[in-house]
């Protein structure tokens, strides 16, 4: 019985000095590999307290060639090395989140525009994006990337209503390139007094962009027809 004692306590001893130098070396190297190493791996474009263009930069300055040339596509694919997951582009919400399962739906664009209201369009606007940014939260806790589960969306349509026959004008704003210039800008900002003067000159700017599309369009119609 008691040469099993023995043994018992020697065992314990010996297993007590193990687990004690592994305690020692794992805090040594802690201490002198592990916080660099942590604080080394937080990199500026992982740095949210740097400004959004900071971020870009070193970002976009740290990717080679093929793989900036990867993500100029529908389907951006990951890259491990970065940290980068892949992402897929296409997403939209004309008049309410799509194809993402259920979602506030709103009128068409066509029909929006008959309220002449900017500001009811920016509430839309509001609305539609609070949706989207919780959808895109939960598919990212999910760990989902897929078609529609992204953050980026193909939406306000900015063309002018030309022609009926296009089949597609109740996605538009309309004919009228004031008014889709006024409702581009009030359904992509949340605006305040101090941007009414900003927010101006941006519709001016966006109103003559849209007349020198029509014009060249009407344009091209006449040199064919009287070509």
């Amino acid at each position: 019985m008691s040469n099993q004692l023995n043994l018992l306590l020697i065992s314990v001893y010996y297993y007590n000095i193990v687990i004690m130098k592994k305690r020692i070396i794992t805090s040594v190297v802690l201490s002198l590999f592990g916080v660099g190493q942590l604080q080394a791996q937080v990199l500026p474009y992982q740095n949210v307290k740097l400004s959004f263009e900071q971020r870009v930069n070193d970002l976009v300055s740290r990717m080679t060639l093929e793989e900036k040339v990867s993500q100029m596509v529908d389907e951006a694919p990951a890259i491990p090395r970065l940290g980068i997951p892949e992402y897929n582009w296409w997403n939209e919400c004309l008049h309410g989140v799509a194809r993402a399962g259920l979602a506030t739906v709103f009128p068409e664009p066509i029909g929006s525009a008959a309220s002449f209201d900017a500001g009811l369009i920016n509430r839309i606007g509001n609305a539609t994006s609070n949706e989207a940014r919780a959808k895109h939260n939960e598919f990212i806790r999910q760990g989902k990337h897929e078609r529609y589960e992204g953050l980026t969306f193909w939406s306000p349509n900015i063309n002018i209503f030309r022609d009926p026959r296009w089949g597609r004008g109740m996605e538009t704003y309309g004919e009228d390139p004031y008014l889709t210039s006024t409702i581009i800008i009030w359904c992509t900002v949340a605006p305040n007094r101090s941007d009414i003067v900003l927010m101006q000159q941006q519709i001016n700017m966006i109103f003559w962009i849209l007349i020198c599309l029509h014009l060249r369009h009407q344009y091209r119609r006449v040199r064919l027809f009287l070509s």
